[in-house]
């Protein structure tokens, strides 16, 4: 489902394997080929696929949330995501 719906607007060479995107969030990197398939990531899968997701490749929600505040934010805000984020505790 996330392969899916990240990949579809792009030409095979910027498509991105799930496990590469958990990798990459894991790790805090931001690869700029992948730029907008992280966006729709984070502001067009819906919450409860990306936390389905998440648990599938052990991201923890903190890794999740810096890796939007760090590199989505400022350019996609994705106010569910948010509000669940400010309810969840360390």
């Amino acid at each position: 489902m996330i392969l899916t719906t990240i990949n579809v607007p792009f030409k095979k060479e910027y498509q991105l394997a799930d496990k590469q995107a958990a990798d990459f969030i894991k790790k805090q990197v931001f690869p700029e080929k992948y730029r907008e398939n992280f966006f729709i990531l984070f502001t067009e899968v819906d919450n409860q696929t990306l936390f389905r997701f998440c648990k599938r490749f052990g991201i923890s929600i903190k890794e999740l949330r810096d890796y939007y505040e760090k590199f989505i934010k400022r350019s996609y805000r994705n106010k569910r995501l948010e509000e669940f984020f400010r309810a969840w505790v360390d």
